[in-house]
């Protein structure tokens, strides 16, 4: 008696593991947080806990954090790439998120496709429970307010200073 394989049937495929950088700036890509400082600390990461070394680092230079993941160009090719059992690893959640609701949605995504997301500035991976899920979401509240309290600020630092040329003048 022959055993039929069933027909969709994947073979095994070995788990991977990607970094993904962002800065919003060309200057921010040599100072501060720049991209080979993410670089570094994503590499660091994974020796430091066990996984395999980033198989491709996706980079977006000079890419603000409003524009969503998946309309930047690497966040879409990363969207695209990783599979079951795959690893993303990120040093910050801003780097990766534009808002709360972004963050869920995606992470949803990628909580149902079988992909562990690990957020060095949250610790690790924030996928693998319930209780880590919420903490994430949470998490991800508060990045959203402190943005829209920083644009709300410069912009209102703009109308000031608006307001000043038009008096000296």
């Amino acid at each position: 008696m022959t055993t039929r394989k069933p027909r969709h049937a994947e073979p095994s495929q070995t788990p991977r593991t990607f970094g993904y950088c962002r800065v919003s700036t060309t200057q921010q890509a040599t100072e501060g947080m720049s991209l080979a400082d993410q670089q570094s600390r994503i590499v660091g990461y994974c020796q430091a806990n066990g996984l395999p070394a980033p198989t491709e680092m996706f980079v977006d230079a000079g890419t603000s954090g409003t524009t969503s993941l998946e309309k930047r160009e690497r966040g879409a090719a990363l969207l695209a790439a990783v599979r079951s059992g795959d690893h993303i690893i990120v040093t910050k959640g801003d780097r990766l998120f534009r808002s709360a609701k972004n963050a869920l949605n995606i992470a949803d995504d990628l909580r149902r496709r079988g992909v562990s997301l690990h957020l060095q500035d949250m610790g690790g991976e924030v996928l693998n429970s319930s209780i880590s899920r919420v903490i994430f979401g949470v998490m991800m509240m508060f990045a959203t307010l402190e943005a829209e309290r920083r644009s709300q600020e410069h912009t209102s630092e703009l109308q000031s200073r608006e307001t000043i040329s038009y008096a000296v003048f």
